[in-house]
């Protein structure tokens, strides 16, 4: 019901540009970790703008879009391009140099770790790797 909604206001011409973005709400848990927060925050806008092939001039605050002053620790100019920058970097590639070869493979960030899909890795180094799913094992044959 809520599209059919959506749908009619578009139809009639009233519509928000809100109707075609992704909102992302930052809510602090009750343990107050703000950090914590922050941190997921970063690492979702960059999972979002990844999975969407959307580069970080796509990443607005509902203040750019609406007038709302939201999130009002972003208001200032200095905290959203901060908060852009360390999107940036979580959106980035890593580049390993494996047996003297530079190759340039996603990453993942969580929690401050970097990741990298072990896949990917073993592949490059010409490995065959196999899943077996009853088992939930991973087989790697160099």
């Amino acid at each position: 019901k809520k599209y059919a909604a959506a749908g009619l206001k578009i139809k009639e011409d009233n519509y928000s540009p809100n109707y075609f973005l992704i909102g992302v709400e930052m809510c602090v848990n009750s343990d107050g970790d703000w950090n914590k927060t922050y941190q997921n925050t970063v690492e979702l806008a960059a999972y979002l703008l990844k999975k969407y092939n959307l580069n970080i001039d796509n990443l607005y605050r509902h203040y750019d879009i609406t007038g709302k002053e939201c999130p009002k620790m972003f208001l200032e100019p200095e905290k959203w391009q901060a908060f852009k920058k360390k999107v940036a970097y979580c959106m980035d590639e890593i580049k390993l140099l494996i047996n003297g070869e530079l190759v340039v493979i996603d990453k993942i960030i969580i929690d401050n770790m970097i990741y990298v899909p072990v896949k990917e890795v073993f592949r490059i180094l010409g490995a065959d790797i196999y899943w077996e799913q009853q088992k939930r094992i991973a087989s790697i044959k160099l």
